[in-house]
């Protein structure tokens, strides 16, 4: 049987040539395309696998060049942990991260640094006064001053509103007479005019002051004033609405006696007395009081209500001047405390050039 020498992707290679059976085959016209082709499939088979290795080859290599820069990497971060601990005394490595092998070594060295520094700070805290801390001491026995005076205003305004309960339960019990003058002088003042100060419509002079609240109360309606939480002061009666919205989930936080929203005015009887105090030149009172009806009496229009106000704005201003007291107090007591405090002392220090200066103020030339 003849030889022939063949290419393979591994080199030549010989190979024995076909018999006559295979020529004949190889000749016949219907077998040819078949044979074509399935040679065709045997040479793109053998390019894939050729480029399916390089590729791994590749691959391999890429792989060997990482570990070599890990390596070299986690050799850097064996030095780093191979340094010694900063502990007294210690001798172990630390960990990664930290100049320490433990937080007992820190903790240690911590307590060192404080021993043989604070003491001496503490002498030269001591040696040169401090103007912060003279100021503080007084504006601390100036907050107290405020504090008692704040008090005993507080104190005042509850009696005054107990004082005002009993001079509205006295007016009410008078008995109701109609005065003839004050009948005359209304129908006098039927054609007189005034305008509204909140919606500037022309309003009867005779009515001026129900409008006028009854128009604030319909803007004031408009408006919210509300907090998550309810009020609680000790000893404070009949001061805020608090009154609980289902829809903006908040407590109401106007004054209970003003808020047209949640405390509606009832109908007033027919039978009812005004009761308001009467004056005389304004401010001396006269003990006597107005006995007309309350339906029918313009001059004191809502006094009760207006009173009662008055009295309760003065105590929530007294509250509100005790809150700001008490902030003004912890802030002050706040920067005594870290001024003279561990870490201030450790991180701070006056140098003392003279010795025989103990009083390192600037002194301001007179």
């Amino acid at each position: 049987m003849p030889w022939c020498s063949v290419w393979d992707p591994q080199g030549w290679e010989c190979k024995p040539w076909m018999s006559e059976t295979d020529e004949f085959l190889f000749l016949d016209r219907v077998l040819q395309k078949p044979a074509v082709n399935v040679k065709k499939m045997e040479n793109l088979k053998i390019k894939v696998e050729w480029k399916v290795t390089e590729m791994k080859e590749k691959k391999q290599k890429q792989k060997l060049t990482e570990k070599w820069k890990h390596t070299d990497r986690t050799d850097a971060k064996d030095l780093a942990v191979l340094r010694q601990c900063l502990g007294p005394g210690c001798v172990y490595p630390t960990r990664p991260g930290s100049k320490y092998c433990s937080d007992d070594c820190g903790m240690k060295l911590a307590a060192d640094r404080i021993y043989e520094i604070l003491p001496k700070r503490i002498q030269q805290w001591q040696k040169s006064p401090c103007i912060a801390e003279e100021q503080g001491k007084k504006m601390l026995e100036r907050i107290h001053r405020e504090q008692q005076d704040t008090h005993t205003r507080l104190k005042d305004m509850e009696c005054h509103f107990h004082e005002l309960e009993a001079i509205i339960l006295r007016g009410k019990q008078q008995a109701v007479c109609e005065d003839e003058e004050t009948n005359k002088s209304n129908r006098n003042n039927v054609n007189l005019q005034i305008f509204c100060v909140t919606c500037g419509q022309s309003v009867n002079m005779r009515v001026a002051l129900r409008h006028m609240e009854h128009c604030f109360a319909k803007y004031e309606c408009k408006s919210s004033f509300g907090s998550m939480y309810p009020t609680c002061i000790e000893g404070a009666t009949r001061l805020f609405c608090d009154v609980y919205d289902p829809k903006s989930k908040r407590y109401c936080k106007r004054l209970q006696v003003l808020c047209p929203e949640h405390s509606r005015d009832t109908k007033i009887p027919d039978d009812e007395v005004c009761g308001c105090p009467l004056v005389h030149n304004v401010f001396e009172v006269t003990g006597n009081f107005c006995c007309l009806p309350k339906r029918l009496c313009n001059l004191h229009y809502c006094w009760e209500k207006l009173r009662r106000a008055e009295v309760d704005l003065e105590r929530l201003r007294a509250l509100h001047k005790l809150e700001e007291l008490v902030e003004q107090e912890h802030k002050v007591r706040t920067a005594m405390t870290n001024r003279a405090g561990l870490l201030a002392l450790m991180l701070h220090q006056t140098i003392q050039h003279d010795p025989l200066t103990t009083d390192l103020r600037s002194k301001v030339d007179s």
